[in-house]
């Protein structure tokens, strides 16, 4: 039991912070497009005695993230920054992430940048993260319908997409959230700002 939950925490911090990415050359937000200041706070996500921690600010043009990971069968707590910026695609929240902060994985061709991701705000205590299936992407390059070539090994997997925004914003809109098999869900950990 404690390994299955230690390979899941494991597999969310793979997630939040390297491998199995959609990872866009061009962005997806629009210009002059709103910051989401609704998931400022500091968010947890549990797994049996490790987390994942959010501690998400606004400024001027983007949310600062924090993201803080424990697992006790590891000796340190590992530290990652984001900057994100927020958009809305058809109904859907999504989040453009470029990642700032000391990497997980040090392998420079898996090394991610920047990802995409949606989110949900279901209530003010919960914030749901999902990430799009690197395979149904994969899949859309093999089609033609959109530019990228895929990179890294079965854990630490990416795909740069070199698409437009218009296209890139399209496919995304269209996704069914069977495509999206990566979700974690966080709870708030302090008051609404």
């Amino acid at each position: 039991m404690a390994n299955t939950i230690m390979r899941r925490l494991a597999l969310a911090a793979t997630l939040l912070v390297a491998g199995c990415f959609v990872e866009p050359e061009k962005t997806i937000v629009e210009p002059g497009a709103a910051i989401d200041r609704r998931p400022e706070g500091v968010w947890v996500y549990t797994e049996g005695r490790g987390f994942i921690a959010l501690a998400i600010v606004a400024d001027d043009d983007a949310l600062r993230v924090d993201l803080i990971r424990y697992e006790p069968e590891k000796p340190r707590i590992v530290h990652n920054r984001f900057r994100v910026r927020t958009t809305r695609i058809a109904a859907a929240d999504y989040f453009e992430a470029e990642h700032l902060g000391p990497h997980l994985f040090w392998s420079p061709d898996t090394l991610v940048r920047k990802f995409v991701a949606r989110y949900e705000l279901a209530s003010a205590d919960r914030l749901a993260l999902a990430f799009p299936g690197v395979s149904a992407i994969e899949a859309a390059v093999r089609d033609g319908r959109l530019a990228g070539v895929s990179h890294g090994g079965a854990w630490e997997r990416a795909v740069r997409l070199g698409s437009d925004a218009a296209t890139l914003r399209a496919h995304l809109a269209a996704m069914p959230s069977a495509d999206y098999p990566n979700k974690l869900v966080f709870r708030r950990a302090s008051p609404e700002p």
